[in-house]
């Protein structure tokens, strides 16, 4: 082999052993999808003297259909179940389910629409059900992903009683990071916030935040993924000083279909998520009325 034709096989296999595995944003299967279950410790305290440390149970699922190369739908369920006594008046769990509509940048981001229904009970089942609508998106940026949702919501008590609820002007901010220190290797934050007008009583106004961190990495030779997250949370009802503050140490494991890591399911599978907080926030305001 000559030297000019020895360096261009050199550059070439170079080249060849740089590129990724996958393309960001380009869909190389049409269904991709997540299962997840976990557990952990639920620590509940609120100024009505509802307090309590049980354990909690957790799980989701995902699944997202590519529609063409650039555009693609997922669907969620998510469900949260706290073991607290029927005779403790506090939050006992909540369930829900989603939808995303995205359009795709290829290695840029994502933008789209995204809508729930769910419901969140306290243990004396005066159920808050209801729905949201609103934009997502998500930019990508090398080991780096950030993205963002905002929704109005319409969750309120189950029989319309007195008027509460997270609806009329009630909204939902949420955002999150994402840092891959490896393809199996992800470490994520988010933060959300729930405010509303009227929320219990018919007068009183509000709030609710939720900050969350956790790890997640690959177990095994099979796509399946172990995660430590901690999660708290603070619900004020503003005019009247009611407050619930939750906390929630858990573990999980995944199993990823349709991708071959977590960055390229990050990137072109079932990433987006249907947000939480607005049902726990739900379950813990109808509580505190």
């Amino acid at each position: 082999m000559t030297p000019g034709l020895r360096a261009a096989f050199t550059a070439a296999l170079l080249g060849t052993t740089a590129m990724p595995a996958f393309a960001d944003g380009i869909q190389s299967k049409d269904v991709t999808g997540t299962f997840t279950v976990g557990g952990g410790y639920f620590d509940y305290e609120t100024t009505d003297g509802d307090d309590s440390t049980t354990l909690s149970i957790n799980g989701s699922a995902s699944l997202a259909v590519a529609l063409g190369k650039e555009w693609s739908a997922q669907f969620d369920v998510l469900g949260e179940q706290v073991t607290a006594s029927s005779e403790s008046d506090q939050y006992s769990g909540m369930q829900g389910v989603g939808g995303h509509i995205s359009y795709r940048m290829p290695g840029s981001g994502l933008v789209g629409v995204f809508a729930g229904y769910g419901s969140g009970s306290p243990t004396d089942e005066e159920t808050w059900s209801g729905g949201w609508v609103g934009l997502e998106g998500m930019f990508w940026l090398d080991d780096i992903t950030l993205g963002a949702q905002a929704a109005f919501l319409d969750i309120s008590e189950y029989n319309g009683g007195d008027d509460e609820g997270l609806d009329d002007d009630a909204y939902l901010l949420r955002g999150v990071a994402r840092y891959f220190f490896a393809s199996d290797v992800k470490l994520e934050a988010e933060i959300a916030y729930v405010e509303g007008s009227n929320v219990i009583d018919g007068d009183d106004d509000g709030e609710a935040f939720e900050w969350g961190l956790s790890v997640q990495a690959r177990l095994a030779d099979a796509p399946v993924y172990g995660a430590l997250s901690y999660r708290s949370g603070n619900y004020d009802a503003t005019t009247e000083g009611d407050d619930g503050d939750v906390s929630t140490v858990a573990v999980s494991f995944s199993y990823l279909f349709g991708t071959n890591s977590l960055k390229e399911n990050d990137r072109n599978g079932a990433a987006l998520d249907t947000p939480s907080t607005p049902l726990r926030a739900a379950g813990v305001f109808s509580e505190l009325d």
